[in-house]
């Protein structure tokens, strides 16, 4: 769902690669015009054209790593809500889990009557554990907003 940053950057890097191909293939382009012995006034134009073609065939190159670097910053943000999400499942299955604890040692210190009616709220509390969202789903990050406390 998130993507894989290692996957991106990896794409990253070879599109960084591929910019400076283009690069080198214009600038090979370029020496070739200019190495070119013949003068005319078609000469003069076709260098000139290939100058202009080298630096379009520049930006493009540009243009291909500022979208490599998008890339890797899109990367690093991946990586930072996978940590982020992975903190609050954390936070948020331990309060639970502190919750139930709490839960059950109410339950073993009343009489059964009572400890009857805390048992069904227990079985609520289990059911609603099945609700949870799926291990490492962003749903994580709503469950540890909504929890009291923030999750303490």
């Amino acid at each position: 769902m998130y993507g894989d940053p290692d996957e991106l950057e990896r794409l990253a890097r070879d599109l960084h690669g591929r910019a400076q191909q283009v690069r080198d293939a214009a600038a090979d382009h370029q020496r070739g015009a200019e190495a070119a012995h013949w003068v005319s006034t078609a000469a003069t134009v076709y260098r000139e054209n290939v100058a202009q073609d080298r630096r379009d065939a520049d930006a493009a190159a540009d243009a291909m790593d500022a979208a490599a670097d998008a890339l890797m910053a899109h990367a690093q943000e991946v990586r930072d809500t996978i940590a982020l999400i992975a903190r609050a499942e954390r936070e948020a299955r331990e309060w639970i889990s502190r919750q139930a604890d709490r839960a059950g040692n109410v339950v073993g210190d009343l009489v059964d009557g009572v400890g009857g009616m805390l048992s069904d709220a227990g079985d609520l509390l289990v059911g609603g554990l099945r609700q949870l969202p799926a291990a490492g789903s962003v749903g994580w990050l709503d469950v540890a907003e909504d929890l009291p406390g923030g999750g303490d």
